[in-house]
């Protein structure tokens, strides 16, 4: 099958109302039996891996797009597959935000890195592109352990394998949209060191067939971690796992990575982020404040067979410093 032999476009049934040039996009990757249903082997948990990539569903979509900027907002929702989308023409992106959060300051993106659970804010100017060109993911991932390489040394291959196929068409509009490189876009107050009241070390890994963090398995009337509200602590996320790759999701607040293997992050995930990656062997500090809310909340790994096999522990806000671990004293919502 090819692309000209579709006959869906991609925008008719996933644009946020009233906007069509605001274009919401879940990129995903399935197997599919002989008859069309999905394929899933459930006792493998390792990490779920296609072979067929979809966005919104669909295998292959076109997109019509006219001659001017159009707003994208990527979620990965695949099981274990990371993503590595580009322009098929080498055309940088105009980066917004990350996550739930805008960046200070629009950015250029030339790739977007994307894990499970990740998002991606981003502007794509089509007002000089060719008539033909192509979201690609160029990420090389063979199993559900996580792609090729490091997270600083990641196997990728260009050209990519085609995601969803856009066709340019009508005349130029220039003055489509205001946002561009450099554009304001919402204020970042950084978390201070001397903010620091506290560093907590979790160590993922495999262990007796499944999965650990801290050598425990989830328990879910288990307190792992109490911070008091109104502080702020250093976590350092290390990956002890034999070359796995971890996307790490925190819930409730959002994190300021500080720091991966040592080195200060790229520019796109400098300020604020749920999800971190964790490529195989690394280490991540990041700074969170617990402003408000008391718990139970939770953390895992997203890739969605690891935390199924209980990469999961829980944090609770409390009101009073608490020594941790803890019984819960709230069930979940």
């Amino acid at each position: 099958m090819t692309f000209d032999d579709l006959e869906t476009d991609l925008i008719n049934s996933n644009v946020l109302p009233g906007d069509p040039y605001d274009i919401p996009v879940v990129v995903q990757d399935k197997t599919f039996n002989a008859d069309g249903t999905i394929f899933f082997d459930p006792l493998d948990h390792n990490g779920y891996l296609g072979d067929v990539f979809l966005a919104n569903g669909k295998a292959q979509p076109f997109f019509r797009v006219e001659r001017r900027k159009y707003r994208f907002r990527f979620l990965v929702g695949s099981n274990a597959r990371f993503w590595e989308l580009r322009l098929s023409n080498g055309q940088p992106f105009i980066g917004l935000g990350t996550d739930s959060w805008l960046y200070p300051n629009a950015i250029e993106r030339d790739t977007l890195l994307l894990s499970p659970a990740k998002r991606a804010d981003v502007i794509i100017d089509f007002t000089d592109a060719p008539d033909e060109l192509f979201l690609e993911n160029i990420l090389v991932q063979e199993d559900g352990r996580g792609p090729k390489g490091k997270l600083d040394d990641r196997v990728v291959e260009i050209p990519g394998t085609p995601v969803i196929k856009f066709i340019v068409e009508g005349p130029p509009q220039p003055n489509s949209a205001t946002a561009d490189v450099g554009t304001t876009l919402r204020p970042h107050t950084p978390i201070r060191e001397e903010e620091i009241v506290t560093t907590r070390v979790f160590e993922f890994e495999r262990r007796k067939g499944a999965w650990q963090i801290n050598h425990q398995f989830f328990d879910e009337n288990l307190a792992n971690a109490t911070p008091t509200l109104g502080t702020a602590e250093r976590w350092i996320l290390r990956n002890e796992g034999g070359g796995w790759w971890h996307p790490i999701h925190i819930h409730l607040e959002s994190h300021q990575i500080q720091r991966v293997d040592g080195q200060i992050p790229p520019l796109e995930d400098r300020f604020k982020s749920d999800t971190t990656i964790l490529g195989s062997g690394t280490e991540a500090e990041v700074f969170m404040k617990f402003r408000t809310f008391r718990g139970p909340f939770v953390f895992h790994c997203h890739n969605l067979e690891h935390e199924d096999m209980r990469m999961m522990f829980v944090f609770d806000p409390r009101t009073e410093p608490t020594p941790s671990p803890q019984p819960i004293q709230q069930s979940f919502p």
